[in-house]
């Protein structure tokens, strides 16, 4: 759901923005209907961000704002805004109080359902969340250990605490036979805990308290970076493919200056099985145990002689395991053999979707009907004013034609029909190559090259748009933008990566999916500007490296991906950010230059 926060002018709060892995706002100026009856909160209050329905999403949404509580007292509580309907059920609301009060943060707690004029609130720095790639501010560390950790907590020499998600519903994501590692793990002095038998804060006790940690990757994982200490040891199994990167980022900043505290990663997995309805929350881990003992001796989790009694489950327990929590009928897919078990997968998700329309749940596609791109491209670079204009898939120069300034078009095939030399640049370049041809070339870094817009409409497909952009953004000026076309499909035929006759985006949908997943630091709005849409996206960091890092498993996990096979059908691809109209995304980005 959008989310404006505003001045009492009516100008969007740049310090606001909030963004999680899938959904970024930077605020937008709703219409004047919308604010003629709000709601109305008295007193002073924090503005906490988002709120969400899920617990390991509520840490990682919703506690990086609130540090500023230190240095603001009097406050009469802090204020959320619900992120979507889920967040606003009476148990997920009961579930985020006990979250507060846990934690040690015993204030008043308010959700905004509806726009709410707030007598006088407080917006502060956000310090830790997904907004921040889940690494907090060595303040925030300070912040959160001061108010979390009892004072003079430590390791207990010796004690070894086995956190377990093996008590949870089976139809949850978890490693199979977990029950076995269980006993494993007791024969060499561990104790199994099990979180939700116990209060938050008993659970951050305990989690400082132990010398070494054992879990498996999840939202336990999150508590236990708060809890995190010197002299401690923390080994952590990968139970799903998906490298949990903000979880990963939490446990290292809080780990940053501790003496004698190391942390482990020990990826042993085996085979990933998920059933029909797919979540990355929800697949059961299949782990090479024996490769995992070898990884626990390894980094001193368990000793003892090499013959100590290690037990690995046979094929009868893991059928066992599997069969946990399966509903009659239902059977598991693995995804060793990706090409069949997506296959498999899209068939299934197809069936449900159907089923879902009968039902009138399906996620409709919308209608792209706002400005036409081309409209919007003309209005930002009125806005932008930019010195240097870069361009990718120029083609016949529809779109060059509008630069008013210096300009770098890259395109294999010209067939140049518009003007495209204008009077206002000096410097007018035009490369009959590839993209990647181009950046490989050098030439931006020879020429000192600072782009303050550029525009990226070369081959339809998400890995080319992907690498595109990441060179692109290596040269971008402070405050440039760039923008993303024909990432709003409004028909599976034209989302395909076989170009139809007519219209045609490909699947470059993916790459604003990666980006939003994986680069929650940057300003990503996206417009309904006809036909097919256009991303803006600020906020750049030509440092970054990010995407650099995770782009050989980002690509490869969404290539088989079709619009099909998301929650919702091919129109729950709007579910995962907020589609705005083009004139509300250029008021903002105006707000912001004149701020």
């Amino acid at each position: 759901m959008p989310l404006a926060v505003l001045d009492r002018h009516g100008n969007p709060i740049e310090a606001a923005a909030c963004a999680t892995h899938r959904y970024g706002s930077a605020g937008f100026r709703p219409e004047p209907a919308v604010l003629s009856n709000p709601e109305r909160l008295s007193g002073a209050w924090l503005f906490g961000g988002l709120a969400s329905h899920h617990f390991g999403h509520q840490i990682t949404r919703s506690l990086g704002r609130l540090a500023e509580l230190e240095v603001l007292p009097g406050l009469d509580g802090v204020v959320f805004a619900p992120l979507h309907r889920g967040a606003n059920s009476a148990e997920s609301r009961t579930l985020f109080r006990t979250l507060m009060k846990g934690l040690g943060l015993g204030i008043e707690v308010r959700f905004a359902d509806a726009p709410t004029r707030v007598g006088h609130m407080w917006v502060g720095r956000d310090r830790f969340s997904e907004q921040t790639g889940c690494r907090a501010t060595p303040e925030y560390v300070a912040w959160a250990r001061a108010q979390m950790l009892a004072p003079g907590a430590r390791p207990r020499p010796g004690s070894r605490l086995y956190v377990t998600r093996g008590r949870l519903d089976p139809r949850f994501g978890r490693i199979l036979c977990e029950d076995l590692l269980e006993r494993n793990l007791i024969g060499h002095g561990y104790e199994v805990f099990v979180p939700e038998a116990h209060a938050l804060s008993d659970q951050i006790r305990r989690y400082a308290e132990a010398e070494t940690i054992v879990t498996t990757d999840g939202s336990q994982g999150h508590l236990i970076a708060f809890a995190r200490q010197s002299g401690q040891r923390i080994a952590m199994i990968a139970r799903r493919s998906r490298r949990p990167d903000l979880l990963l980022n939490h446990l290292d900043s809080f780990g940053q200056g501790l003496e004698g505290s190391g942390f482990m990663y020990l990826d042993v997995l085996r085979e990933e099985w998920w059933r029909p309805v797919r979540a990355d929350n929800m697949s059961l881990g299949e782990l090479d145990f024996e490769a995992l003992r070898r990884k626990l001796l390894a980094c001193g989790a368990i000793g003892g002689p090499e013959g100590q009694p290690w037990t690995v489950p046979d094929p009868v327990a893991l059928q066992r395991s599997k069969e946990r929590g399966l509903m009659p009928g239902e059977s598991l897919l693995p995804s060793r053999d990706r090409s069949t078990f997506m296959a498999e997968f899209r068939r299934r998700r197809r069936e449900k979707t159907v089923a879902e329309t009968d039902r009138g749940a399906a996620a409709p596609m919308p209608a792209i009907e706002g400005l036409r791109y081309l409209r919007m491209l003309r209005r930002l670079h009125a806005l932008l004013k930019p010195a240097w204009y870069l361009e990718i898939g120029t083609h016949t120069g529809r779109s060059l034609s509008l630069a008013r300034c210096n300009y770098v078009a890259i395109d294999p095939d010209f067939r140049i029909e518009r003007p495209v030399v204008n009077g206002a640049g000096r410097q007018m370049h035009l490369f009959q190559t590839t993209s990647d041809e181009f950046f490989a070339s050098g030439f931006p870094q020879r020429n000192g090259l600072r782009v303050d817009l550029a525009f990226l409409d070369g081959l339809h497909l998400y890995e080319f748009l992907l690498r595109d952009f990441m060179n692109t953004e290596r040269v971008m000026a402070p405050g440039g933008m760039v923008v993303l076309h024909d990432c709003c499909p409004t028909n599976v035929t034209m989302a395909s990566r076989e170009r139809p006759p007519g219209p045609w985006t490909g699947d470059v949908w993916k790459a604003l999916l990666i980006l939003l997943e994986h680069r929650p630091d940057l300003d990503i709005q996206v417009a309904a500007a006809a036909p097919t849409g256009l991303v803006i996206v600020g906020n750049l960091d030509p440092q970054s490296r990010v995407l650099d890092r995770v782009h050989e498993e980002a690509v490869a996990r969404y290539a088989d991906l079709s619009l099909e096979d998301l929650d919702g059908g091919p129109g729950g691809l709007y579910r995962r950010f907020d589609l705005q109209q083009p004139e509300a995304v250029l008021a903002a980005i105006a707000a912001r230059r004149t701020a």
